[in-house]
């Protein structure tokens, strides 16, 4: 770790949080140029990365993650809600399966990519969609629990 930081810190001066994918020089050469031909090389016999650096330290608190992760999961599950919603849905099962769908949906535009393209780790990709389907199915479940209630008392 410390020749690492060590290594970073002497490369990269930027203030700012960045994401520095590597090996990058070919990205703009002419296709048949010695420079494409470099890089293709270097992506070829590797290392390559995907690396999201931040030159400052932070607190190894947690609060404010913790509450960004609460009201994110509040919002998304404010959207599953008016989705139940516009389905007409007072089922706790419909509710599970649209929970279920959402979580696979949001999984296949953000993981999918960053295993096909920065080379994601199977193993944390697939962690991921179980985390997803599960968690978003569970929640669709309740929502689709609250709402099948509240549509009782508005019948009575």
């Amino acid at each position: 770790e410390a020749a690492t930081v060590a290594a970073l810190r002497s490369t990269l001066d930027d203030p700012d949080p960045a994401i520095h994918l590597f090996p990058w020089d070919g990205h703009d050469a002419a296709p048949d140029s010695p420079e494409m031909t470099a890089f293709v090389e270097r992506v070829t016999t590797g290392p390559t990365g995907f690396l999201v650096y931040q030159s400052r330290g932070r607190s190894p608190t947690m609060t404010r993650q913790l509450l960004i992760q609460a009201a994110g999961n509040v919002f998304a599950g404010l959207i599953l809600a008016g989705v139940l919603c516009g389905l007409g849905t007072t089922c706790l099962w419909r509710g599970a399966t649209t929970g279920a769908a959402l979580g696979a949906f949001a999984w296949s535009t953000i993981l999918i990519p960053y295993w096909n393209w920065y080379r994601f780790p199977g193993a944390f990709v697939t962690a991921a969609l179980v985390s997803s389907v599960v968690g978003w199915a569970l929640a669709g479940l309740v929502i689709g629990a609250v709402l099948a209630r509240a549509d009782k008392m508005e019948h009575n």
